[in-house]
């Protein structure tokens, strides 16, 4: 079977579905799709982490390449090089992924917090514009921008107030479940008589 690098190398203008299908059985022999899904799902995992939990990125980068460190560090004692990479860049990540994953999962105390808001903006040379960073009242969670990003919510730009409902992390990690938008402030209730 011809391997990856040859099909990659192909001077052909168009793959063959059998170079493509050797590749890919290629590459799973030698478990390079184990490290491929195995980061991928890190990435997810990370990304979802930077989003939802009240972590700051320095901090949640500094656990992650920490666990990369000590994947090298125990894959020292390991001969196969396959196995070496699997430890320092899917098995140890993943442990710290798992500790996230369940963190959010099996979180609780639920409760909620109302924030009037404003969009950052973006200066470029003499332009500006909106972004989907928003900035609270008082700079709340100002060491938390993946918490404060929004991605594509049209609700965003024609709200002035966000309600986010927060829970205690299993692991003692804040998590945000759920957040709104609102024009009008959801603290003042108005009673009618």
């Amino acid at each position: 079977s011809k391997g990856w690098l040859s099909v990659i190398k192909a001077q052909k203008s168009a793959f063959q579905i059998h170079e493509v299908k050797g590749a890919v059985l290629h590459l799973s022999k030698k478990g390079m799709s184990y490290l491929i899904i195995g980061t991928l799902v890190n990435f997810l995992v990370l990304i979802h982490t930077f989003s939802f939990t009240f972590l700051s990125l320095p901090k949640l980068f500094g656990i992650y390449i920490t666990a990369v460190l000590l994947g090298y560090l125990f894959s020292m004692a390991v001969q196969n090089w396959m196995v070496k990479t699997l430890l320092r860049w899917v098995i140890f990540p993943s442990i710290i992924s798992l500790f996230f994953v369940l963190n959010f999962s099996l979180s609780s105390n639920r409760y909620q917090e109302i924030y009037s808001f404003q969009h950052h903006i973006d200066k470029i040379g003499k332009t500006q514009h909106t972004t989907s960073l928003l900035i609270f009242e008082n700079n709340k969670y100002k060491q938390f921008p993946g918490i404060r990003f929004i991605f594509n919510d049209e609700n965003s730009s024609i709200s002035r107030y966000i309600k986010m409902t927060i829970e205690d992390g299993f692991f003692g990690l804040p998590v945000l479940k759920e957040y709104s938008f609102t024009w009008s402030d959801p603290r003042k209730v108005i009673k009618f008589k």
